[in-house]
């Protein structure tokens, strides 16, 4: 590695050390009754941490941060998390598939949750859906820890589909409607092992990194361009891949140290680890499906 680049790391990591990694949030695990299985007052004081300590993101993007700031896991009224499966459709070819789908308990994300479950069963899907609204996915095995880094569902939801035994599993964002039913996205993550697809380049899509975040893990501003950016919308694993698993255990772990979810995503170490591992994008995204938004424009 060239010292230049080295000491840009090195500095990186200084100034931009994990946000999370400190004795506040030490100490809330503490607090809790049962961080495998909390209680009603369990979760009230990890949504009471949770709307104090991410402030950091405000200030980069006022949006994305007040969206974050918003993410809850108690819903109205102190309804309690619900982790639903259904079974639509199964037949002995789609047994171990899994599409996943989770809302956090604010806003209008329980309802787009329950909206994309009836899409897959009005177009034609086979195969079974784990559907979470409210919570942190993969709790029982510890998810809780990652509930305060940005968009860390995501990671956490594949660690638990892959802990039931699922082979193929797909998560779909909320925002997304299905025009057509899943099986050309299976059928690649059959014959690849994995269903990525990217609008473009790092450098093609600020601002959803920082540069410096990127220099963590080893990326200058210089090596952007050549990264395809990987978007976590819709994208699916089979378990049986080794080079999917790969990916999946570098995520989780890039994660856990939280310094390149700093910008409120979790596309950056998903993106540059895909890149490292030689995993392409399958499609241009929007190439297949569309948000909510776009939906009336179909033919």
């Amino acid at each position: 590695m060239k010292p230049i680049l080295l000491c840009l790391i090195l500095l990186s990591q200084t100034l931009f050390s994990s946000p999370f990694l400190d004795l506040e949030i030490e100490e809330l695990w503490a607090s809790l009754d049962d961080l495998y299985y909390p209680t009603l007052n369990d979760y009230k004081k990890i949504d009471a941490y949770l709307k104090t300590k991410r402030d950091y993101l405000a200030s980069y993007e006022q949006c994305k941060g007040q969206r974050i700031l918003n993410f809850q896991l108690l819903g109205p009224d102190d309804i309690l998390p619900v982790l639903e499966k259904h079974s639509i459709n199964v037949t002995e070819k789609t047994k171990h598939r899994c599409v996943l789908i989770y809302a956090s308990q604010n806003g209008v994300y329980p309802e787009k949750a329950r909206d994309l479950l009836q899409d897959l069963k009005l177009n034609g899907y086979s195969g079974h859906v784990l559907l979470q609204i409210g919570g942190f996915p993969d709790t029982p095995f510890g998810g809780l820890k990652l509930c305060h880094i940005p968009y860390a569902f995501k990671v956490a939801y594949f660690d638990y589909a892959r802990r039931l035994g699922y082979k193929e599993v797909v998560w779909m964002d909320t925002s997304l409607h299905l025009p057509s039913n899943l099986e050309l996205i299976f059928s690649e993550i059959q014959k690849r092992g994995y269903f990525l697809t990217s609008p473009g380049s790092l450098d093609d899509n600020p601002p959803s990194h920082w540069p410096e975040t990127a220099l963590s893990m080893g990326v200058s501003v210089e090596m952007s361009p050549d990264i395809p950016h990987i978007w976590s919308g819709l994208i699916g694993f089979n378990m049986d891949n080794y080079q999917a698993i790969q990916l999946l255990e570098g995520w989780l772990k890039e994660t856990e140290k939280g310094t390149s979810s700093i910008a409120g995503f979790p596309e950056l170490s998903l993106s540059i680890l895909a890149w490292r591992i030689g995993m392409k994008p399958v499609l241009r995204t929007g190439a297949i499906l569309c948000n909510a938004c776009e939906k009336e424009l179909l033919p």
